[in-house]
């Protein structure tokens, strides 16, 4: 099983309200806890080299920016607790419920104040992290159905005494999933040796595949790992396998892990399957940054990369490869192929991840370190953002 770093919430201060919640501040500071055996250690969180863009004057880094929670969770239900009730919040088929101390070391649980008639939670996910409050699992009373993927909140509830859940809206996220090794196609260990790497990155995981039930993406591995043995070439080919993270929901009905009414189409909201998509795409960014760092950690010795990358994808790839070329010298060369690529922004959604952030890798071929850009799309016009050309072509 290969080991990972799953990101948690630190607190810079906290504020208890009514003991269920902790306020959490503006000034949010990440930790990176490891449950695994590895030296791999991230503290202060991983870097966002869009920061400084913005979005109807909302920078990229904002808590007001409508997709910041993607970088600390994958929103997987939402729900709201009412007077004298019971709310069921579902979770994904790829949360590891055989982990331990499930639910706490998988999922949290956001909790938004408001009045119980009339606003819909599923309106406002990125008020979570500035006008929200992370409630403890001691606090829930969530009774755990694993059977049905559920977990119940009881308003009112005794266990020695009687409590109760404040009303409003609550937020279920599954905590974010980094590998913490990078292992070749063929099972190796991706080490300081390593020079050429060829890198593949799915895109939204759509259908809460496993890694092995892709069989698209697993038959094009196995395709350029047998070039590359054929070739007795000293490439190392990598698989990077972020499909946890890019589990975010279904494309054309919500999938059987989602209350009904989740992520549903709202008149302030971009409809719920471009959400799913953006929110893979933006989590997809934060994963780029990441695989840059391990890259250069694992492999100090890195040359020549080639990265193919499909759909939401093209974000890890857009940031590793733009991590790799910033913090390496001028012998690093790099090739990037994008295979339907997804920009969030010209899909309709409220995302500033759009074309023009991709045209300016096209910058870089001036220093000789992109070697090759590529973008082979399928034109159709049913799936938005997936049609898009570029300032250095397509094909």
């Amino acid at each position: 099983m290969i080991k990972r770093i799953i990101i948690i919430l630190a607190y810079v201060s906290s504020l208890s309200i009514n003991l269920f919640a902790e306020v959490l501040p503006t000034g949010v500071q990440w930790i990176v806890k490891n449950d695994g055996n590895d030296d791999v250690i991230y503290n202060g969180g991983i870097p966002d080299d869009l920061s400084d863009y913005t979005l109807d004057g909302i920078r990229h880094d904002s808590l007001s920016y409508r997709y910041n929670y993607s970088r600390r969770g994958v929103l997987v239900d939402v729900g709201k607790v009412y007077w004298f009730s019971t709310e069921d919040l579902y979770y994904k088929n790829l949360t590891d419920d055989t982990s331990p101390n499930f639910p706490s070391d998988q999922l949290f649980v956001m909790w938004i104040p408001g009045s119980t008639e009339g606003s819909d939670p599923s309106q406002y996910p990125e008020n979570c992290f500035s006008q929200g409050y992370y409630i403890p699992w001691s606090y829930l009373n969530g009774s755990v159905d694993k059977s049905a993927n559920k977990i119940t909140l009881t308003h009112l509830y005794y266990d020695g005494a009687w409590r109760s859940l404040p009303v409003g809206g609550y937020y279920l996220f599954r905590y974010l999933h980094f590998p913490i090794t990078l292992k070749s196609w063929t099972g190796e260990t991706i080490g300081a040796d390593t020079e050429k790497l060829v890198i593949l990155i799915h895109g939204w995981n759509s259908s809460g595949k496993t890694y092995s039930e892709d069989t698209d993406f697993v038959n094009l591995a196995n395709s350029v790992q047998s070039k590359l043995t054929s070739l007795d070439s000293d490439w190392k080919l990598i698989a990077y396998d972020w499909k946890i993270d890019a589990d975010t929901g279904g494309t054309t009905s919500a999938t059987p892990q989602m209350a009904p009414e989740s992520k549903m189409q709202t008149e302030s909201t971009d409809e719920w399957p471009i959400q799913n998509a953006t929110e893979a795409a933006e989590t997809a960014h934060m994963h780029g940054q990441y695989l840059g760092q391990l890259i250069l950690q694992k492999c100090p010795n890195i040359k020549k990369v080639q990265i193919i990358a499909h759909s939401a994808g093209t974000w890890c790839a857009r940031t590793s490869i733009k991590y790799l070329i910033d913090n390496t010298g001028d012998n690093f060369k790099a090739q990037l192929t994008l295979l339907d690529p997804y920009m969030p922004y010209q899909g309709s959604a409220d995302s500033l991840l759009e074309t023009q952030i991709i045209n300016q890798l096209s910058g870089y071929t001036n220093s000789r370190k992109i070697g090759l850009l590529e973008n082979y799309y399928s034109f159709d016009t049913f799936i938005l953002g997936t049609n898009e050309q570029f300032a250095w072509g397509d094909y």
